[in-house]
């Protein structure tokens, strides 16, 4: 019986990984809505005070 366990252990890990890896591509498009629909955060080092929104995101795509 063990042995059977430690046989069929990589085929669960991969459907694991498998099912993972497919919850990340089907949730997607909602996170990057989600970051689109954030606000701009505070940033200092481009001059803006507290509660102001930055001038853009630091990270260029």
């Amino acid at each position: 019986m063990f042995q059977h366990l430690v046989e069929s252990l990589p085929r669960r890990v991969e459907a694991v990984i498998a099912a993972m890896f497919q919850h990340l591509v089907e949730s997607l498009p909602r996170r990057v809505e989600a970051v689109i629909a954030s606000p701009v955060p505070y940033r200092p080092e481009a001059g803006g005070q507290p509660g102001e929104p930055g001038p853009g995101p630091s990270v260029r795509l």
